[in-house]
């Protein structure tokens, strides 16, 4: 079981269902949240388990994080990019590593950084066409390294 402190009062997050924290939320009532109730902050938990979906945020920063989410979602979802492409184009642009590269971690200017950087992205990277090797024994065709650079900018956060 996740041991979570609130960021806000110091005190131990408590596991809450999702009528709790969003009582007008009918299609969460069976989702689960670590929360600190004095303080209104919570956060998610993977589904079918207590593991956190990230850190406790109060009613600003899930404002900030769902801006966020809106803003970059749409690269993976409907503009071609996979969505580990654009998790690692996130991190780039954002300076950090990828594996901490998730909107559940970040502060409310790691979340305008993600919508200023998603304002313009570069095009989704295109896969080349299929190379057959020669020789290839069972005649499939083979991918190459699409070597795609997403370049950085990070530094004008």
């Amino acid at each position: 079981m996740a041991d979570l402190i609130c960021p806000y009062c110091g005190a131990h997050a408590v596991l809450v269902e999702g009528h709790e924290v969003y009582p007008q939320r009918p299609d969460l009532y069976d989702k689960r949240f670590w929360a600190c109730l004095p303080c209104e902050a919570w956060v998610g938990c993977h589904p079918n388990t207590t593991k956190p979906l990230g850190q406790l945020a109060d009613d600003v920063l899930r404002m900030w994080r769902q801006r966020a989410h809106r803003a970059f979602d749409p690269l993976w979802k409907t503009h071609g990019w996979g969505r580990s492409s654009a998790y690692r184009w996130l991190a780039e642009m954002l300076g950090v590593p990828g594996q901490k590269c998730h909107m559940g971690t970040f502060n409310m200017g790691q979340c305008k950084a993600v919508i200023k950087a998603c304002a313009k992205p570069p095009k989704a990277p295109k896969r080349p066409p299929p190379v057959v090797v020669y020789g290839d024994p069972d005649g499939q065709d083979s991918w190459e390294d699409d070597g795609w650079d997403f370049g950085t900018f990070h530094d004008e956060f």
